[in-house]
């Protein structure tokens, strides 16, 4: 919305921006998100299998599963400074316990019922829901395609909400509505 010349460019030429390597002092965020997207995934679907309301057993299967998707990421990136990776891990497992916490706070009211539900993507990987489906959504005549984070249907009135995981830092600004065409993503999942 803000440059459609860099949206062709980017979303549907798929060109970026050449980067200069630096020295890591952190984990980019790319890395960061999806290491938590898919430990959130995990997680919530042993959690669907298996569900439980005990803190502490919640606790230990999200350290469990944390430590496992951490380690396999480890492994394909081999991160160059270990005390960086360790630092980082544990910032990443700080952001979910609180995440972890506020969900389990409202299980009460809402029903978990989707996680990584995908439309539109050419295959099924086990990274998304099964009940995903290959074809585009479309919407308005455009065809539509992406992953949606989390679906939940309220316990009391049926509402389903749908939930887009965010790992960077918190915009600038509180977003209002659609932010003059910058923030799409909500309005598109809820259509």
């Amino acid at each position: 919305a803000a440059c459609p010349s860099r949206f062709v460019l980017s979303a549907m030429l798929h060109l970026r921006e050449r980067r200069e390597p630096a020295a890591i002092e952190q984990m980019d965020p790319l890395t960061r998100g999806a290491l938590v997207h898919e430990v959130q995934r995990e997680f919530l679907r042993w959690w669907k299998r298996e569900p439980s309301n005990d803190p502490d057993v919640l606790f230990d299967r999200l350290d469990e599963v944390l430590a496992r998707v951490s380690g396999e990421y480890a492994e394909k990136i081999a991160p160059a400074i270990a005390r960086v990776w360790q630092s980082e891990q544990e910032d990443v497992r700080t952001d979910l316990r609180g995440w972890l916490l506020a969900w389990h706070g409202q299980l009460s009211e809402w029903e978990p019922l989707f996680f990584e539900l995908g439309f539109g993507l050419s295959k099924r990987d086990g990274e998304h829901d099964p009940a995903s489906v290959a074809e585009p959504v479309e919407v308005s005549g455009v065809r539509v395609r992406g992953s949606i984070d989390l679906v939940e249907r309220n316990r009391r009135n049926g509402l389903l909400r749908i939930t887009d995981h965010k790992t960077g830092k918190a915009p600038e600004r509180e977003p209002t509505y659609i932010s003059g065409g910058a923030v799409l993503q909500p309005v598109l999942y809820a259509l």
